[in-house]
């Protein structure tokens, strides 16, 4: 089975990093790449140019993006009735930001500290019930 994830970072470094980690690392994983939230709604809505790709699995999620940041990209994610159940991995610069994102009110289905590892990626897929293996 393959995992279909999505990549929501407008950091090209880090989402190159990601693509290799998980090529790399991780079979049967098609991973997708937008650059802010705003494309993110759109892809997940199949809006236009997004419209012929498969259903997103995992999404994983960048806060800090241009147009709209990771925590208004959750916020419109969560209160869309088709959308509200989307596995989001929110990528955080370190591990103390996980409390920070605790007072955004919003489901948070896991957290991964950029750059992603593959056992840490690896890990967070089989606590979501995703394993590979």
């Amino acid at each position: 089975m393959t995992l279909n994830l999505l990549l929501i970072d407008d950091n090209e470094i880090d989402a190159e990093f990601t693509r290799r980690t998980i090529a790399k690392h991780a079979t049967d994983i098609r991973l997708d790449h937008v650059h802010d939230g705003v494309d993110g709604l759109r892809y997940l809505r199949a809006e236009k140019e997004f419209g012929d790709r498969p259903p997103v699995d995992l999404v994983l999620l960048d806060l800090h993006m241009p147009r709209m940041d990771g925590q208004t990209f959750l916020s419109e994610l969560r209160s869309d009735r088709s959308l509200s159940q989307t596995v989001v991995v929110v990528l955080l610069a370190s591990e103390d930001m996980r409390d920070a994102t605790k007072r955004f009110g919003v489901k948070i289905d896991a957290y991964l500290v950029k750059p992603i590892e593959s056992q840490n990626l690896k890990a967070v897929l089989h606590s979501l019930g995703m394993s590979q293996d």
